[in-house]
């Protein structure tokens, strides 16, 4: 018996797919916008075998590219429900089993590759089809052959998305970094404008933005980049932000009065992130006028969630991550400090009222502390690059404007008191009082600053017993 001779390029294996790694990058996507916009960059739609997970990966795309939304499962059973496709992709059960499946994305690149390459592996044995196809007829085995190379050694580059970054890179000089407002805020930094009340925050940021948006000295004082800005004010009716910022401008020359293309206020009565109705109103905005750096007063006002639940926060945080990724543009943002108490944080960023997962996401923060009525000590807290010395800042005649370094005589108060604490470690308030011969109240308040710069630790066995104060060591320092 003779058997039928068959061509080993007819031998095709069934097509290459990866289910489960399609259903992980889908249920990751459908639990955080992040996750979407790291996988967009690795897959298309034709990469998803399954014709519904094509569907559910082509309605995420249309929630953001075409509706400007965050992506997660309500806005993509959404999506389905409105073009028709939802019963096609499984139905909203279906969704919901795919995001409560995943717990964690922390292999999302891995399983975004194992599809793409799937695909890879399914376009090769396509061509082969191809191929055997014209291995009877004469030079077209040849040519059939060569496409196959050329489509697999192209293929395999394509299909695993290599997303590391070699360690020679980083033996090179790094790129120097640009000042927005030199030693103040670094170019691209997300970061807070924090302070009780009372403090000139919104001056400060109000400050900010004017010279930002004209490219002229920071209160008088620190050298600008000009860039266009947005502020977005969620507090203050448009006639008081006119009136304030009319005086501001009164008197000033042509140059240091920003021009409607450089400054635009956006000023609302609500805007909320952990909505997609506010997210999509702020992306509107963003999109038309493309501001370099965007202004907002203040961040209890951008949700409605609870501020000291990490989760909560980090959810609105993510989302202002995720605007400047898309429009390029760092948020500087005012924060209220938390109420002053006997076990205050020793830290500036601790400060904050909220999670502290505030603090971690600021890159150039503004610490503000008011000292009297119309004057303020700011202090600089930066990720990378020299902070400016501590400042004080002064409100007069309509405007802020610097009012020079802290004053050398506060710095000898503040050296004398940490020189007693390193030959007197614990001591109480009154005895550093004592020993100083300045009231209790000048020195408490001393020591609280130098708590919140981290120069001194307090502590205490029980309420009723006084704090009792020391140098605070390297070690205690992250």
């Amino acid at each position: 018996m003779t058997r039928e001779r068959v061509h080993p390029l007819e031998r095709v294996a069934e097509p290459a797919q990866t289910p489960e790694a399609e259903m992980a990058v889908l249920g990751a996507i459908l639990q955080d916008h992040a996750a979407f916009v790291t996988v967009r960059k690795i897959l298309e739609p034709d990469d998803f075998y399954q014709d519904a997970h094509r569907l559910i990966f082509t309605a995420a795309l249309a929630v953001a590219d075409d509706r400007g939304e965050a992506v997660d499962l309500v806005t993509v059973t959404n999506e389905l429900r409105r073009a028709g496709k939802l019963d096609d992709a499984g139905s909203s059960a279906y969704l919901s089993n795919l995001a409560a499946a995943v717990s964690t994305i922390a292999n999302l690149q891995h399983h975004a590759s194992l599809v793409r390459e799937a695909a890879a592996a399914r376009r090769v044995a396509d061509l082969a089809r191809h191929v055997a196809d014209l291995a009877s007829r004469g030079d077209g085995w040849r040519v059939g052959v060569q496409r196959l190379v050329e489509f697999a050694q192209e293929t395999r580059t394509a299909g695993a998305s290599d997303l590391t970054v070699g360690a020679g890179k980083f033996s090179e000089r790094p790129p120097e970094r640009e000042w927005d407002i030199r030693c103040v805020r670094l170019r691209g930094d997300n970061g807070w404008t924090s302070g009780p009340p009372k403090a000139m925050k919104s001056l400060t940021l109000l400050e900010e933005a004017r010279a930002q948006s004209t490219g002229t000295p920071f209160l008088g004082h620190f050298p600008t980049r000009k860039a266009r800005c947005l502020l977005v004010g969620l507090q203050d009716r448009e006639d008081r932000v006119h009136g304030r910022f009319h005086e501001m401008l009164v008197g000033r020359p042509p140059e240091e009065i920003p021009s409607s293309d450089d400054l635009r206020f956006l000023l609302l009565p609500s805007l909320q992130l952990d909505t997609s109705e506010g997210l999509e109103l702020l992306q509107i905005h963003l999109d038309r006028w493309r501001p370099e750096v965007v202004y907002v007063e203040n961040f209890s006002d951008l949700h409605s969630r609870n501020p000291r639940q990490e989760e909560d926060v980090k959810v609105v945080l993510r989302r202002l991550n995720r605007l400047r990724q898309d429009f390029d543009c760092p948020f500087r943002v005012i924060v209220h400090d938390r109420k002053e108490s006997r076990d205050q944080p020793s830290r500036r960023g601790e400060m904050i009222s909220g999670s502290q997962a505030l603090w971690g996401w600021s890159e150039s923060s503004v610490f503000v502390s008011p000292i009297k009525r119309g004057l303020s000590e700011c202090v600089i807290d930066l990720k990378d690059g020299e902070p400016a010395e501590p400042y004080l800042i002064e409100f007069g005649a309509g405007k802020l404007l610097f009012a020079g370094a802290v004053r050398p005589r506060q710095r000898d108060r503040d050296m004398r008191i940490l020189e007693f604490l390193d030959d007197h470690p614990g001591s109480t308030t009154g005895e550093i009082a004592q020993e100083l011969k300045r009231t209790e109240r000048t020195v408490r308040d001393q020591l609280k600053k130098l708590e919140r710069g981290g120069g001194v630790v307090g502590s205490r066995e029980t309420s009723r017993q006084p704090i009792r104060w020391s140098r605070k060591l390297s070690t205690d320092l992250d």
